[in-house]
């Protein structure tokens, strides 16, 4: 499917989920910000169906009241492993604390409170 054939189907889902797209946007209006979706796509290697489908999905349940912009919709079409995740690594400390270094502790958390 060539780029041209997936920018019309993008279009065409925006204008299905935003019903007012086309009567508000001027033909030439609509057609820069095909142009500037599908640059946006082709630089980053979403000019895929599958990538496409993903932001297209993404933009249909967490979209706002506006078709998103050319660099939201990007975002919306990268896939979850390419997305920055941040994971919390726990520690498990085996010897309980000892006096002094719970002393320690409430001394830094009060300061803490104390210079807020």
């Amino acid at each position: 499917m060539s780029n041209e054939e997936l920018a019309d189907i993008l279009i065409n889902s925006f204008c299905g989920i935003w019903l007012s797209l086309r009567a508000t946007t001027t033909p030439e209006d609509l057609q820069m910000y095909k142009v500037q979706l599908m640059k946006g796509l082709v630089s980053n290697n979403l000019n895929t169906p599958e990538a496409m489908a993903r932001g297209v999905d993404c933009a249909r349940t967490t979209g706002g009241q506006y078709p998103p912009s050319v660099p939201e919709f990007i975002k919306m079409c990268k896939s979850p492993a390419s997305r920055p995740e941040h994971k919390l690594l726990i520690c498990e400390n085996k010897e309980p604390a000892t006096e002094e270094e719970r002393d320690q502790a409430h001394k830094i958390l009060k300061d803490l409170r104390d210079s807020l």
